[in-house]
């Protein structure tokens, strides 16, 4: 009981920062010691004083939850990650599932919806890689004016409804 309460109650900042820093966050990660205990909603609420604050249109901040099962120290993630939605930090919150079971999928994908997020599953490390390296891409793009964003939008959701015109 100790080492839950001790994992429940402590989240480690892995990486924070306005500018992406590839051997800074290595550096963060190799620090990284598994406990077996997932406090989701905790290490969304301490994210916060890391975020800018503003109104909606002014300020938008991104924050990548990776997780490998649900909260497991009872918080309610989906809560939380609402409030900071909500918040002055306006924050989307996008997902991703390392191999997890469908009903934490479901949590997981509640949580990036009510944010305005993605979530994606990912089942080994190259797959990791390819959905961090799109959440990249695709944060670059935001910071673009929102014409160029509205086009590149509508480009993807007609390919999109292409692939799906394919499958039937």
């Amino acid at each position: 009981l100790k080492d839950r309460d001790r994992s429940c109650n402590s989240t480690q900042k892995i990486y924070a920062g306005s500018k992406y820093d590839q051997k800074q966050l290595e550096q963060a990660l190799s620090g990284v010691q598994p406990t077996g205990y997932n406090p989701l909603a905790l290490a969304l609420f301490k994210s916060q004083p890391d975020m800018k604050k503003g109104a909606p249109g002014q300020v938008e901040n991104h924050v990548i939850l990776i997780t490998d099962g649900y909260d497991n120290c009872d918080g309610n993630p989906e809560k939380m990650a609402q409030a900071l939605h909500l918040s002055d930090t306006a924050a989307n919150v996008h997902v991703i599932g390392l191999d997890v079971e469908a009903k934490t999928e479901q949590q997981l994908r509640n949580i990036a919806d009510q944010t305005g997020g993605d979530y994606a599953t990912v089942k080994n490390e190259k797959e990791l890689e390819k959905v961090l390296a799109s959440e990249t891409d695709r944060l670059k793009e935001s910071r673009q004016p929102w014409a160029i964003r509205a086009i590149n939008s509508v480009q993807k959701a007609h390919h999109y409804d292409e692939e799906r015109l394919q499958q039937y």
